[in-house]
């Protein structure tokens, strides 16, 4: 099973799993795709977040590499030694059989697609002002590249075929290190070769909530997230939101959204790190405590809602479920002189240092069984795009597609944005001089869900989606 918010990674994934390569086989080869074929979200300079199912031991890992920037100031790279370390631990095919995709991508160009298409129409501006990176999406005569044309990056393709060669730290070596510096000083961004030198990607235990017999697995700060998400989904079942009537399951969404981003607010200490423990933050006492508060004002994080991850499962019922930022459309709108590598932004001052990486994976881990994973796009929306998406996934003989393309209700730069179909009569009445606009937020999903399980006698049962409202792809490996 793989879906990603980009098809070129999604026929990758597919590929890797078709040749008998693990969930984190196809995570690898699709993440390092990506900074070729999305480079507006995802980057060798980026960072994100990962979560990481073992069906042979029933155990999760929560793989942490935020771009969050290092004494310096700037965002050193972390993507690549991430990849490495998810290879090391649950990769099964070469390492080098894992990037050789995104190398020739990079070096033979591929089709644009839609994904990368909307994103460039987007930031066209922002991505004008840097010539070198202008230079990656136009033709030899200056004209924008369009839709379904094709795209290259030689000098991202280089550094791909040392990775390749060298293995994932080879973006850390000293020489490579003073040679990113020195390419992101050109562009207008000091970075210390130091600081690129000691990046780390890191292995961390994941989040746990119970559910039923299984656990819902999200992600450890420094994400942002993952408490948001445990936060909100316990507001939604301790007011039974399945069951409930369109208007008032919209008052619910509304509510639980508002009161989770508000207490994001108190609990991320300014390091960007939780001044309690997750669990505590999760435990009954302090959901009881959110739960009855009045109503918060409106508020925001003004975190940048771009994002991209996917989902991928295989035929052993291991699963790796993966989101990525630059921490805005394009990062900083720059790229690494003579190294095609798109830098990221720093994250806005009121995050913390804390990223909304949204993912999140439902097994049991006494069977070893998992049924669900989702990833989720969004900025301070991501977490309660992946709680309503869970909450429909959970919902009996659930489908992915279905419960992706049902509507969904966020606060976003501290207003509420609905999708058309939504009953917002007991919304409007609560929230009465809230701003309040129709359409769909950018945040998106992708998901899959299997009944029985995920392992290979039960896959029939499975179903995998991305996103409709995105230029995504989910498919089943054959």
């Amino acid at each position: 099973m793989v879906a990603a918010d980009e098809p070129n990674a999604t026929v990758i994934g597919r590929d890797v799993l078709g040749n008998n390569g693990s969930a984190a086989d196809a995570a690898v080869a699709m993440a390092l795709a990506m900074t070729v074929t999305l480079p507006s979200r995802v980057s060798l300079g980026g960072g994100g977040a990962c979560l990481v199912w073992s069906d042979a031991d029933g155990l999760a890992d929560a793989l942490m590499f935020p771009p969050v920037p290092a004494a310096d100031g700037a965002v050193p790279p972390r993507l690549a030694r991430a990849m490495a370390l998810l290879h090391a631990r649950y990769g099964t095919l070469r390492w080098e059989e894992l990037v050789a995709p995104a190398e020739n991508l990079a070096r033979f160009g591929f089709i644009s697609s839609r994904a990368v298409a909307r994103d460039l129409e987007a930031a066209r501006g922002v991505v004008a002002r840097d010539p070198n990176l202008a230079a990656l999406f136009q033709t030899d005569s200056g004209r924008w590249i369009e839709l379904g044309q094709r795209l290259r990056n030689l000098e991202l393709s280089s550094v791909l075929g040392g990775l390749r060669a060298q293995g994932g730290g080879h973006l850390h070596t000293p020489s490579f290190a003073s040679r990113y510096a020195e390419a992101a000083a050109a562009a207008g961004i000091a970075m210390d070769p130091a600081e690129i030198r000691d990046a780390r990607a890191e292995y961390l235990a994941p989040i746990e909530i119970p559910l039923g017999a299984s656990l819902l697995l999200l992600p450890p700060p420094r994400s942002s997230a993952g408490v948001a998400t445990g936060q909100m989904w316990q507001l939604l079942e301790r007011a039974n939101w399945i069951g409930a009537a369109p208007a008032r399951q919209a008052r619910i969404t509304a509510e639980a959204g508002l009161k989770a981003l508000a207490a994001r607010r108190v609990w991320v200490g300014p390091d960007g790190l939780p001044i309690a423990e997750p669990q505590i933050l999760l435990s009954q006492e302090s959901i009881q405590e959110i739960a009855s508060a009045p109503l918060p004002p409106a508020t925001s994080s003004n975190a940048a809602p771009f994002a991209a991850g996917f989902v991928t499962g295989d035929r052993r019922g291991n699963a790796v479920a993966c989101s990525f930022t630059l921490n805005n459309l394009f990062g900083s709108g720059r790229v690494a002189d003579g190294l095609g590598i798109v830098l990221p932004a720093p994250p806005t001052a009121a995050s913390n240092n804390s990223i909304p990486l949204a993912v999140a994976l439902v097994a049991d881990p006494d069977t070893g069984r998992l049924d669900k994973a989702v990833s989720a796009g969004g900025g301070e929306a991501a977490f309660q795009h992946l709680a309503q998406a869970l909450q429909r996934l959970n919902e009996e003989n659930a489908e992915a597609r279905p419960s992706l393309q049902a509507p969904r209700l966020v606060w976003q730069g501290g207003g509420i944005v609905a999708e058309d179909s939504l009953d917002l009569s007991e919304v409007s009445q609560t929230f009465s001089g809230v701003p309040l606009r129709r359409g769909a937020d950018v945040g998106l999903v992708n998901a899959f869900v299997c009944p029985l399980g995920l392992r290979q006698d039960d896959q029939a049962t499975c179903t995998v989606a991305a996103d409709p409202r995105g230029f995504g792809l989910g498919e089943r490996a054959q």
